[in-house]
């Protein structure tokens, strides 16, 4: 009876293929073109870079743009194998049929969706790929296609060890071939099953595999994902072979933490995004001059004409940091055929100059867009991150520093409780600072949420720095527990509670040509009690007070400023009308009248922002000082029997460490016979290797074991040392 089924299924089947156009196609699909790698190193890091040109191909059988990402593979033996026993891939009948990528790459659920099916920058109805690609192929499913994180195109290796070698390769794939899928549809009338096929959107065409694979049937017609060779030697465009290690002494590349000093921050520069670089080819490496220029869009709800959105890095070379007259023009205009419209925005062009009728553009070195890796530039990939894409889950304002005006270790818990008062807020891009002024006295009146008899009472008060206007506040009184209960203590009592939200109701900005007022950011800060008044009691109605005694009542402590009993605290007295508190009582504040903060927010990257940067001081190198020799190493030391490195048969490798890029080493036993002289010539690295053989040329017997003595000649300095040979 299962047979019968079955039958009638396949029948069924294969007459609706039978009736649909399909183009079949022969053997002959091919992967994405190979892209190209570069490797640099330093201490404890290896860098890869690779170019996108694998992102444009064309499968030569379907005609379809079907590139879906890369996969990095490192091996330890040259390419031999890459990876261990567990990276090995194998088949269900147990062969071995691949291994396990070292890292992955591929394009987004988005990205894959609207990825350009035949390949050129799509239109409006051009047609797309319509589905997103990841999870284990289902035509080879021992092979994954990714997990859509996204492109990249540097990897930085940081679990790989000094001295030793490293091979890498980076290859292209692409997505298969997605046919049909079939559904079966029960007809009553006829009391069968019907077959019916939905077409993948990404094979428009209705290509289809062949009808078996490595002598298998092929039941999806299908075709697996194809990836390009890993290539077997250096000659290959996407093979490299490394070692990792330092950089010569007397040579420098600016770290992490220096980067900004190399980056010269132009005078109207906003932005404080992160700036990072990698090193692609360092045989690449320029003494040009280059200026990086922020273009941006104007957003519709954005104040104070802060263009922030879309932001786009244009870079070109310059004669000088003075002048930062651009070296090369690509186009001109003559501005008599031109609107005023278009002569505005040509001129809206980093770097566009206008001379006499004529507006020239420079040679944009790189075009790159924030967030994005750019273009090798004179062998360098930069990158600039802006601070934040989306808001923070907990609104959390995006604060860089707090400057207090006195020393005062009671509030620093001040910073980080800011935050954005609502999304539309964060997206404003607000690139402000704030000065939040303080009093030992409930001083200005603020709207208050709750409190609808009187203006709420506050001790603060707040301007915006960069616009120059004060920030009308609105008190949020609904107690320290904020959020419900809206019994909490404090709730409703018209003074201002810590904890409790003040927002920046009215940061009135320029948007849109009009000054309007804004809620921007909720304040909220909180102190300790206990810590700072330790034994306090609580207020009681059967005690008497005088002035300045200090209790505590709704979290809050209060000092008496005359004498009273059974005057609570926390309550409102008016006794003339006025609308001002004639209480006994004045609330606690653990700061001085008169003083401030400032807190600095991270800002935004913005149009105009601009940052020269000086080529030839990536990899400068400075005549060597003692300081330099005192930093070489031989490693390992004592050597024992055998070394970390790539060592073979009959082959031993000892490694001299943190060299100047020009010097000399001579090997002497403890009694000073000569054993070899090493020549040390190289612009960046710092290690050479020695085989522990005598001779000139290093080709004489192996070194006896014991204690030998070196010396490093450089710039007329010397260095002397010593290692020992153990077996």
């Amino acid at each position: 009876m299962l047979s019968t089924f079955r039958n009638r299924i396949h029948s069924s089947l294969m007459c609706m293929i039978g009736m649909i156009s399909i183009v079949l196609a022969e053997e002959g699909f091919s992967p994405p073109d190979t892209p190209r790698l570069f490797a640099t190193t330093r201490h404890h890091r290896v860098f890869l870079a690779w170019d996108n040109v694998a992102e444009a191909s064309i499968d030569s059988v379907t005609g379809y743009a079907d590139f879906e990402g890369y996969r990095i593979y490192r091996s330890t033996d040259f390419g031999e194998t890459w990876g261990g026993p567990n990276q090995r891939l194998y088949d269900y009948e147990g062969n071995f049929v691949g291994w396990k990528p070292y890292a992955q790459f591929d394009l987004t659920e988005e990205e894959d969706e609207d990825f350009c099916l035949y390949g050129s920058d799509c239109g409006n109805n051009d047609p797309k790929r319509g589905i997103e690609i990841s999870g284990p192929d289902p035509v080879n499913p021992r092979f994954s296609l990714g997990e859509n994180i996204g492109l990249e195109y540097t990897y930085v290796d940081s679990h790989v060890t000094d001295g030793v070698q490293y091979t890498y390769s980076v290859v292209s794939y692409d997505m298969g071939l997605r046919t049909f899928d079939v559904e079966f549809v029960w007809d009553a009338g006829d009391s069968t099953w019907i077959a019916d096929s939905t077409w993948s959107p990404s094979n428009p065409d209705h290509f289809v595999g062949p009808d078996s694979l490595n002598g298998k049937p092929n039941p999806t017609l299908g075709y697996p994902s194809l990836e390009c060779s890993m290539g077997s030697s250096q000659d290959d465009l996407n093979f490299v072979t490394v070692i990792p290690g330092y950089y010569a002494s007397n040579v420098s590349f600016p770290s992490e933490e220096e980067i900004e000093s190399f980056f010269i921050r132009q005078e109207s520069t906003i932005g404080t995004g992160g700036i990072s670089y990698i090193i692609v080819d360092r045989d690449s490496l320029s003494s040009s001059i280059f200026r990086f220029e922020i273009q941006a869009d104007l957003g519709s709800t954005a104040g104070e004409g802060m263009a922030c959105e879309d932001p786009v890095v244009y870079v070109y070379e310059i004669t000088d940091s003075a002048s930062q007259s651009p070296t090369d023009f690509d186009y001109s205009f003559g501005t008599d055929t031109l609107s005023d419209f278009q002569i505005d925005s040509l001129l809206d062009l980093p770097g566009a100059t206008e001379i006499g009728s004529e507006i020239f553009i420079p040679k944009y070195r790189s075009i790159t867009e924030v967030n994005r890796d750019s273009d090798i530039l004179d062998g360098i990939r930069f990158r600039f991150d802006n601070i934040q894409d989306f808001i923070p889950e907990d609104q959390s304002a995006l604060v860089d520093t707090v400057i207090w005006s006195a020393d005062s270790s009671t509030i620093d818990a001040m910073k980080g409780v800011l935050t954005y008062f609502n999304s539309a807020s964060f997206n404003r891009r607000l690139n402000f600072d704030y000065k939040i002024e303080l009093f030992s006295a409930p001083t200005d009146s603020t709207s208050s949420q709750f409190c609808s008899s009187f203006f709420s009472r506050v001790p603060m008060r707040v301007s915006n720095i960069t616009t120059g206007r004060q920030v009308v506040l609105k008190h949020l009184d609904q107690g320290y527990s904020f959020p419900p209960p809206l019994s909490a203590e404090g709730f409703g009592d018209c003074e201002w509670t810590r904890n409790e939200p003040l927002v920046f109701q009215g940061d009135t900005l320029v948007i849109d040509s009009v000054l309007t007022p804004v809620s921007t950011f909720t304040l909220k800060t909180d102190f300790d009690l206990e810590v700072l008044l330790p034994g306090l009691k609580d207020w009681s109605t059967s005690d008497n007070y005088i002035e300045g005694d200090m209790v505590q009542q709704r979290i809050m402590a209060w000092e008496a400023i005359e004498a009273n009993s059974g005057v609570e605290p926390y309550s409102f007295i008016d006794n003339d009308g006025d609308g001002v508190n004639d209480s006994p009582w004045k609330p606690f504040y653990p700061w001085s009248d008169g003083e401030y903060l400032i807190v600095k927010m991270k800002k935004f990257f913005t149009d105009g922002d601009a940052w020269v940067v000086d080529m030839s001081e990536f990899g400068k190198s400075h005549e060597v000082t003692k300081d330099d020799l005192d930093l070489i190493r031989v490693v390992p030391n004592p050597y024992i029997v055998h070394s970390a490195y790539n060592e073979k048969v009959g082959s031993r490798l000892l490694r001299f460490s943190r060299l100047p890029n020009e010097c000399r080493i001579l090997i002497y036993t403890i009694t000073g016979e000569l054993v070899t002289s090493l020549e040390y010539s190289d612009p960046y690295e710092g290690n050479l290797w020695w085989n522990l053989r005598t001779g000139h040329n290093q080709d004489g017997p192996e070194v006896a074991p014991g204690l030998y003595i070196y010396i490093v000649e450089a710039d007329d300095l010397q260095h002397v040392g010593k290692f020992a040979i153990v077996r």
